[in-house]
């Protein structure tokens, strides 16, 4: 809230009015105001500390795995992290801050690396065509349990909130979009939410 006031003079006598106004900030044409939760006590931040950062994105990556993928199959993900499509439906599922990170982390693309703690095998392929790659696959007669692909991790600054976007693109040629979010508490641990944005047969 930012607080207006103006200085009238009546005779001799100086009257001050004041009157609050609501400020609002836009983010790639989300609206948002400007009041935002405190940050709660028991996480630590982990502004300029770049491998606390790292280390919670492994564990987002790691965690939209587990709720994906079954144990004991084959996966492959690749390389490079993709971009993300509108992010209008996660006003309602995320706050402020955890979005416009989502978003401007995504600016860029980045490669992943191997540091999945999951009950799969994963591996790591160079992909540009994801529909060409899984025939492929399956012309040679190699299995699999599909493709997966996904964003730069969005993230607050205590780590309790994170979101990934994610493309499943599977054997049969159907594509799940997804966007995974993932809540951790100290006393619940973690949560994993994941919203289909599209389903479609290639």
């Amino acid at each position: 809230m930012i607080s207006k006031c103006a200085t009238i003079v009546l005779g001799c006598v100086l009257i001050t009015t004041c009157s609050l106004s609501r400020v609002e900030n836009t983010v790639d044409g989300l609206v948002f105001a400007s009041t935002s939760p405190s940050p709660d006590p028991r996480f630590k931040s982990a502004a300029g500390d770049p491998k606390l950062r790292a280390a919670r994105e492994d564990g987002t990556y790691s965690a939209v795995l587990q709720s994906l993928i079954e144990v004991d199959s084959l996966i492959h993900i690749g390389r490079s992290t993709i971009g993300i499509p509108d992010v209008s439906s996660l006003q309602s599922k995320l706050d402020r801050e955890t979005i416009h990170d989502f978003i401007s982390t995504n600016a860029s693309i980045a490669q992943l690396s191997r540091r999945f703690d999951v009950y799969s095998k994963v591996r790591l392929v160079d992909v540009k065509q994801p529909l060409d790659w899984l025939e492929e696959m399956s012309r040679n007669g190699l299995s699999n349990d599909g493709l997966l692909l996904m964003s730069k991790v969005g993230i607050n600054d205590t780590g309790s909130k994170a979101v990934v976007y994610v493309e499943h693109y599977r054997p049969k040629g159907k594509v799940d979009r997804l966007f995974c979010v993932v809540n951790r508490d100290p006393l619940d641990g973690v949560d994993v939410q994941c919203f289909p944005l599209i389903r479609e047969k290639s």
